[in-house]
């Protein structure tokens, strides 16, 4: 299954219910993504005018898509068997670490990635596992 049902707020918002940026700011941010021809992202804009930082991006996607966030990787032990089922070479591409297996028989790999929204990224894990990735 590939990613999951978005809270309803938009990203702006989210920032503005924790306080994290203005209205005005706001504003400004989403006119400026717009000039942009909505080519990069508000979240990605934020980080970028030092609104938000990384770990802050990182918190309020996994909020809307309502994914849970791995935040402190260094502190992590992989497995290897989990590790192995994903090349190197697609884990480089697409910034991916798995994170577990769910169901039985494994019918699942979740995977730790910068984007749950990423499309190509789940094509190719589909495609590669022939089963449903997340």
């Amino acid at each position: 299954m590939v990613g999951r049902k978005l809270t309803g707020q938009k990203f702006g918002q989210l920032m503005l219910a924790r306080g994290l940026i203005s209205q005005s700011r706001l504003d400004l941010l989403v006119a400026e993504q717009a000039g942009s021809g909505n080519s990069v992202r508000l979240g990605r804009l934020a980080c970028e005018r030092g609104i938000i930082d990384d770990r802050i991006l990182a918190t309020l996607l996994g909020a809307q898509h309502q994914l849970p966030v791995v935040l402190h990787l260094e502190r992590i032990q992989f497995r290897t068997k989990l590790l192995a089922m994903i090349p190197r070479a697609m884990a480089t591409q697409f910034l991916i670490l798995p994170m577990s297996v769910i169901g039985r028989p494994a019918q699942s790999l979740v995977v730790a990635t910068p984007d749950p929204t990423d499309k190509a990224l789940f094509g190719a894990l589909e495609q590669y596992l022939y089963k449903a990735a997340r």
